[in-house]
C-alpha cells in the first residue's frame, strides 16, 4: 500500500500545480500573472524532481546543494527577466528548447537529494 502511494506522489503535484494555475489565474490578471505562471511552474518541475529521488537519506554534500540552489536561482531570475546574462545566452536557449530547461529543471531537483 505504500508503494501505491509513493507512485501517486508524482501525480499529485501535477494535480496541485493544475489547481495553483487554476487559482493564479483567478487571481491574477496581467504582469502578476506571467510571474505567477513562471513560478510555479519551476516550483512543478522542481518538486517533480525531488519526489521522483527513491531515497530520502541525509546528504551532508552541501556544495552540491549550493550550486543546484544558485543554478536554480539563475534559471528564476532569467524566466522572469530579472537579469539578463548575455554571455550564457540563457534567455535564447530556454526560449528555443523550453522542454530541455524544464527537464533540467526535473533533473537538478532529482539530484538535490542524490
Amino acid at each position: 500500500m505504500k508503494h501505491f502511494f509513493n507512485t501517486l506522489k508524482p501525480l499529485l503535484v501535477l494535480l496541485v500545480s493544475y489547481l495553483l494555475f487554476i487559482v493564479s489565474d483567478w487571481l491574477f490578471n496581467g504582469q502578476p500573472y506571467a510571474m505567477m505562471v513562471q513560478l510555479i511552474t519551476i516550483g512543478m518541475f522542481f518538486s517533480l524532481g525531488l519526489i521522483l529521488h527513491s531515497s530520502k537519506r541525509k546528504n551532508q554534500d552541501w556544495i552540491k546543494k549550493v550550486l543546484i540552489s544558485l543554478i536554480l536561482i539563475l534559471i528564476v531570475f532569467d524566466r522572469l527577466n530579472v537579469i539578463q546574462i548575455q554571455w550564457l545566452s540563457i534567455s535564447q536557449f530556454m526560449n528555443a528548447y523550453p522542454l530541455i530547461v524544464n527537464a533540467l529543471l526535473v533533473y537538478l531537483g532529482w539530484l538535490f537529494f542524490e
